[in-house]
């Protein structure tokens, strides 16, 4: 594919104001790490094979709960004693439900339309958990780290969220996937906007729609002039809905 020089300049500029405002990419995902402490609490939401939460425990000595549904994934999840693995689905309510498993196994998902992108193989059922649930359950007390790709479930993970439960987590790392579906998008430009005015630095580091967005509780996270004035710069040229 052949990207236009005005697409690659902005592109470079995404990534430089992100670096400039202390991110660094984790697993896949952009994060703060200066704050990020031993033991701090990592919720990896659609685990896949584990390396977002490998790398988590391994540079920072995190505690991980993996939540994965596909059970041929699940079982490849890395065995280490900080790593928490757990077979479920996240879902808007709990209840078992319809998870389409396709040919890439990133792409599984309980939306049809997402998982036949890559050729949906076949359907089982799963078990659906709300993250309130399990967290209540686990009788954790805070969220340090919530990082999010479960192909479209996102949506309903939020709604099933108060603001409270929300504006409790640090900071939020999110793959949304209309992309994939467009009949997500109202609802993923909804979700961000939501999240943003409970008050949290909004970081788009895709340059096309939400693919790659990072929420900073503004409670935790305090940035000085310089890194305030490479938001602004982020702000003016990341993906707007």
């Amino acid at each position: 594919m052949k990207y236009s020089i005005s697409y690659m300049i902005r592109l470079k500029l995404v990534y430089l104001s992100a670096r400039e405002m202390g991110l660094s990419f984790v697993g896949g995902h952009f994060l703060e790490i200066a704050t990020i402490a031993k033991n701090n609490i990592v919720f990896d939401l659609g685990g896949n094979l584990g390396n977002f939460s490998k790398e988590m425990v391994e540079r920072f000595d995190c505690i991980c709960y993996t939540i994965e549904p596909n059970p041929q994934l699940f079982i490849q999840l890395p065995t280490h004693q900080k790593i928490i693995p757990l077979n479920y689905a996240i879902t808007e309510k709990e209840g078992d439900v319809e998870f389409k498993i396709s040919e890439n196994h990133e792409a599984s998902s309980i939306y049809l339309s997402i998982a036949s992108k890559w050729n949906h193989q076949k359907t089982i059922m799963v078990r659906g958990r709300t993250l309130k649930n399990i967290v209540d359950e686990l009788s954790i007390q805070h969220i340090d780290i919530l990082k999010v790709d479960i192909e479209g479930a996102e949506l309903g993970l939020f709604k099933s969220l108060s603001d409270s439960d929300i504006f409790s987590i640090k900071q939020i790392t999110v793959e949304f996937h209309e992309s994939f579906d467009s009949s997500l998008a109202d609802e993923t430009y909804a979700t961000v906007k939501r999240i943003s005015n409970l008050g949290f630095f909004t970081i788009i580091t895709s340059t096309g729609k939400y693919s790659e967005v990072l929420f900073l509780n503004k409670n935790h996270f305090r940035f000085s002039f310089y890194k305030r004035f490479w938001y602004l710069i982020h702000r003016c040229i990341a993906h707007k809905a």
